[in-house]
């Protein structure tokens, strides 16, 4: 279950910076064509520009959650969730490997149909258990998403205003994710004057 709840937090932010890059995409794709310069205009030379001190900070998002009040308590009660149900499954294997033994102990007493029918019922109730496991394991996935995911969204949102009002430049995951960035630095509009600009 750690390896999926770690998983889902690195996947969540991608996501936050992905969703960022898709808004930045729309921005460009929704900007006029390119101007074409006059032909006898000479080309206004690239203006250079006082970069402030650069802020960058990194969080560790998997912890952040983990220790979190809110992902504490939502993680206890995933996992109180999945002791429920390992205790039920548990019971159920302790049942088959009874029947293992059982049959083991007794097969030689047993003419060749009882052995095949003690056979086709551990079979049968063996695989019926792996198929509940599994899926278990896949309701769960969808259960910790569904949990986890308003705690990772409420949680970009105080990075993005941690970022604002202490001045970050850019803020990281420790996975390397980009979690913020500030909108000042951003150069698209000034890359694009100039790039239009040149002959």
């Amino acid at each position: 279950m750690k390896k999926l709840i770690t998983a889902l937090f690195i996947i969540a932010a991608m996501l936050a910076g992905s969703g960022r890059a898709r808004s930045a995409e729309l921005a460009a794709s929704q900007a006029p064509g390119p101007v074409k310069a006059p032909a006898k205009a000479p080309a206004p030379p690239v203006q250079a520009v006082q970069a402030g001190p650069v802020k960058i900070g990194f969080i560790n998002v998997r912890r952040a959650v983990s220790e979190s009040d809110r992902g504490k308590a939502a993680i206890d009660r995933l996992q109180t969730e999945v002791n429920q149900t390992k205790t039920k499954l548990d019971a159920k294997k302790k049942e088959i490997d009874s029947l293992r033994a059982a049959y083991t102990a007794d097969q030689a007493k047993w003419d060749t149909a009882t052995r095949k029918a003690k056979e086709d019922e551990i079979n049968s109730k063996g695989k019926a258990l792996q198929r509940e496991a599994e899926d278990y394991e896949e309701y769960y996935n969808k259960r910790e998403g569904e949990t986890l995911k308003p705690i990772i969204d409420s949680l970009n949102q105080v990075i993005t205003e941690i970022g604002k009002k202490e001045g970050y430049t850019v803020i990281y995951d420790v996975s390397g994710a980009i979690l913020y960035i500030n909108p000042a630095t951003e150069v698209t509009d000034k890359v694009i004057r100039n790039f239009n600009a040149r002959k």
